[in-house]
């Protein structure tokens, strides 16, 4: 079957970002591509707790308003935004509307404050990967004549402009590789699931101290703080299932 125009025009973007050498090229190259589609300005970044991770060490590479970008950095509340908690709970792509409809008073009261510079619509691609922090690509204008088709090649450029971010501003100092013995893995599943020492220890065979010496063990590889901490960090990594 023959590609549209529109398709091989996607391809042809991502071809050049796969070769663009520095970030300022990169930002040219998608800010022209998705304006074909009506859409003005953009955030791709990087999402993490920033109580334990912050911004500057993570990607952040946006083109918003630089008056609202200033705002942001002033009152930093990405624990309530309502665009990176629902770029973790889907894997497909979404409209601020949509995540409008699911945040607390909180959230949406950050999004009522973006309207005030012109960003009261967009859409949404969250992007996730084996070895780094997940993130995505958030671009602003009117999705309302946005088809299917549409939506699907936004998200192959975005995902090629964040690949790209990601080659050209790493390595980062959490892009680290962390592996765990499986019963290690065993031991932080079942902890996930709220058991105590005693109670995996049954399940397993193990008496309670040796349980807890396979969670001091994922604790320190895993660099964490206690066990909830490397949980929630086996978690982001993929190594245990939430």
């Amino acid at each position: 079957m023959a590609w549209s125009m529109q398709e091989e025009d996607a391809l042809s973007v991502t071809q050049l970002l796969d070769i663009a050498e520095d970030v300022e090229e990169v930002k040219t190259i998608y800010s022209t591509f998705i304006a074909r589609y009506g859409f003005k300005s953009w955030a791709i970044m990087q999402f993490s707790n920033p109580v334990e991770r912050p911004l500057k060490e993570r990607i952040s590479v946006m083109s918003w308003p630089s008056d609202y970008i200033q705002m942001r950095r002033e009152r930093p509340d990405e624990l309530h935004d309502p665009v990176i908690r629902e770029a973790y709970r889907t894997n497909k792509p979404f409209t601020w509307q949509q995540a409008y409809m699911r945040a607390d008073k909180k959230g949406k009261d950050m999004m009522d404050m973006a309207k005030e510079f012109g960003l009261d619509d967009g859409l949404v691609f969250p992007i996730k990967s084996i070895d780094t922090l997940p993130g995505g690509a958030s671009i602003s204008g009117d999705t309302s004549g946005l088809s299917q088709r549409h939506i699907r090649l936004l998200n192959l450029v975005s995902i090629h402009a964040y690949d790209k971010l990601e080659d050209l501003l790493g390595p980062h100092p959490f892009r680290v590789n962390v592996s765990l013995s499986p019963r290690e893995i065993e031991v932080l599943s079942h902890a996930s699931a709220g058991l105590t020492s005693h109670d995996i220890g049954n399940r397993l065979c193990l008496s309670a101290r040796t349980v807890e010496h396979y969670c001091h063990s994922a604790r320190t590889r895993l660099k964490a703080r206690n066990l909830t901490h490397a949980v929630s960090r086996a978690i982001g990594k993929g190594l245990i299932l939430p």
